[in-house]
């Protein structure tokens, strides 16, 4: 399911104009939680860590997610709207994000409801375009990490003789993907609040998630030697008073 938002932070397609979608964009958050388009960055699609797809901009309108092709620029990219004046990838492209934290060990790779939807989506993509170019954020823009979509698995976006890749789906396919660990509500607490609080350390993020995990296996500790304890009592009690 697709939940709409909406957002100013897009340019509009005129009416009766048409932009041809040659191909995706992808992209990371660098959040553990799912945010919002802004005059710096916009995307027609957020996938979030539980799978909610939400779709912030329209496909026909254009998204400022990519702001140019410096570092690689693919040989199927054109201009292919000329009421737009920005760069010219958006304009032939849709733009994902992937909510993820590339800075947190454990939280970098992406989960197996997020994979799914993703999935789901690009299904959707090949049924209205066909195959379309696949490509990270890192791989044409300079300024971002060369590996943008940090972690993300391209395997089975498959080159074809053109240079296109399409995508072989695992979750229609048969074959599965190892669900991430779970999250406790207080270690996502922890981490939004470093989001919150501008705490980019991984060290200083590991530092605070140890502090909460070694406090849980004490309290853990202490419950089950006071239930040793109230079983004990009990016993004791139930053997009445000593004669």
């Amino acid at each position: 399911m697709v939940a709409r938002r909406e957002t100013p932070n897009k340019t509009v397609t005129p009416m009766g104009a048409k932009r041809d979608i040659r191909g995706v964009v992808m992209h990371h958050t660098g959040t553990t939680h799912v945010v919002q388009c802004a005059y710096s960055g916009s995307w027609h699609y957020i996938i979030d860590r539980d799978g909610t797809t939400y779709q912030d901009i329209d496909e026909r309108d254009i998204a400022w997610h990519t702001a140019s092709t410096d570092r690689w620029r693919p040989s199927w990219v054109s201009h292919v709207a000329p009421w737009f004046t920005g760069s010219d990838i958006n304009t032939c492209t849709i733009g994902i994000e992937l909510v993820s934290h590339p800075d947190l060990p454990d939280f970098a790779s992406y989960s197996g409801p997020q994979l799914r939807s993703l999935y789901a989506l690009l299904d959707t993509f090949k049924e209205t375009y066909g195959d379309l170019h696949y490509v990270g954020h890192g791989q044409v823009q300079s300024n971002r990490r060369l590996k943008e979509p940090e972690l993300f698995e391209w395997e089975g976006f498959e080159e074809t003789p053109d240079g296109r890749r399409y995508v072989f789906n695992p979750y229609t396919s048969g074959v599965s993907h190892d669900e991430e660990s779970a999250m406790t509500e207080v270690q996502q607490q922890i981490l939004d609040a470093c989001d919150r609080h501008e705490i980019k350390s991984a060290d200083d993020i590991d530092q605070l998630l140890g502090r909460y995990d070694l406090l849980a296996q004490q309290v853990e500790s202490l419950v089950d030697l006071l239930a040793q304890a109230q079983a004990e009592r009990d016993a004791a009690l139930s053997k009445g008073p000593p004669d």
